[in-house]
Formats: C-alpha cells, structure tokens, sequence
C-alpha cells in the first residue's frame, strides 16, 4: 500500500500502457464488476484506471507544458533583456538630464558674460564719447596751461610793478601810467634779470577777468 501511495506517476512509460491497454479496454475491469470479487481488488482497479487516465492527460499537458516551459524561458531572457535596456535608458537619460543642467549653466554664464559685454560696450561708447569731447579742448587746455606757466614766471615781475602801480601810480592818467612802465619800469626789471610780462596790465595780474566783465 505504501509503494502505491509513493508511485512515481511521471515514470509510466509508453511501454508499460501498451501492456496495460488490454485490461483497460475489458469490460470486466471496471470498479463495479471488480468489487463483486473483492473490495481490495476495486480499490486496485481504480489506482490502475487513475494511472492510466493520468497518464493520458500527461501525455496532452506535457508538451503544452514544455511549450509554456519554453515560453517562460523566453519571457524570462526578454525580461532580462527589458531590465538591461531599461537600465541603459536609465543612464542615458541621467546623461541628458546632466548634460540639461550644464547646458542650463553654459546659458546663464552666456547670458551674464552678454551683459557685461554689454555693460562694456556702453562704457566705451561713453568712454569714446567722453575723449572725443576732450579733444576738442586739448587746444584750449594747452593754450591755458602755457599761458599760465608764462604767469608763474613772470610772477615775481608782475607783483613788483603791480606793487609799485598801486603806491606810485595810482594818482597819474592812464597814458602817463602805460608810458613809464613800458619805458622805465619793464627795462629796469628785466635789467636786473626779475621776470615779468612783457605788457603788464595791473588787473590781468590781480584782478579776475570774470567779475571785472
């Protein structure tokens, strides 16, 4: 009894149903003629009867079982290869999401250098503007300059007949006053090698051209 509780149901072979075939197809071997003989033989005669219809249906479910085997060995490679294609567009798209966020960066660093290029560029317009505004004054700038360096050295003369006009002078006409400093005081200055303005004029040296006029 154990030995048939254990049988391997899977090792009947081709073989061993053709031998069995006979008695299957016997009229007298079926459960409810075989109980009129024996209990233990009914009980036989159906574990037989059960290893026969299993057989039968093993027969049909093996290759649909082999074929589901199949299947599954190729959806287990296609899901192998879905895993690695999904983890190479998992790369792949990390790359463009950093290569997205350098490109982000490269724009803003563009956009700031474009606005300090700006930034510049209006500084040398306005830079440009500016010297040539300028230049138009260098000449009245260097006639300045060299008009005053003239006075710094003829300073000491100036404020010597300047002093003198307003001691000595300043009861005289104005022909009187022009002739003994054009014909006296000049002449003696220079003599004693003090420099002065070759034509003095008493408020050009201290006086204010400005609030004179």
């Amino acid at each position: 009894l154990n030995t048939l509780e254990h049988y391997n149901r899977d090792s009947v072979s081709d073989k061993l149903i053709d031998r069995l075939q006979p008695f299957i197809n016997d009229p007298k071997f079926v459960p409810n003629v075989v109980k009129t003989a024996s209990s233990a033989a009914e009980g036989l005669c159906k574990w037989v009867r059960a290893i026969y219809n299993y057989y039968l249906v093993a027969k049909d479910v093996r290759p649909k079982q082999a074929a589901a085997g199949q299947a599954q060995e190729q959806l287990d490679e296609l899901n192998a290869e879905l895993t690695r294609k999904i983890e190479k567009l998992n790369e792949v798209e990390a790359k463009v999401n950093q290569l997205n966020r350098k490109y982000a960066a490269i724009n803003v660093e563009k956009d700031n250098l474009q606005h300090e290029i700006n930034n510049c560029r209006l500084k040398i317009e306005r830079a440009l503007k500016l010297t040539e505004g300028l230049s138009g004054q260098r000449g009245r700038w260097e006639s300045g300059a060299k008009r005053l360096k003239e006075e710094f050295e003829n300073l000491l003369g100036d404020i010597l007949m300047s002093a003198g006009f307003i001691s000595y002078l300043g009861s005289f006409t104005g022909r009187y006053r022009e002739d003994i400093i054009k014909k006296s005081w000049i002449p003696n200055i220079k003599v004693n090698e003090l420099p002065c303005s070759p034509s003095f004029l008493l408020k050009k040296t201290l006086g204010d051209e400005v609030q004179i006029q």
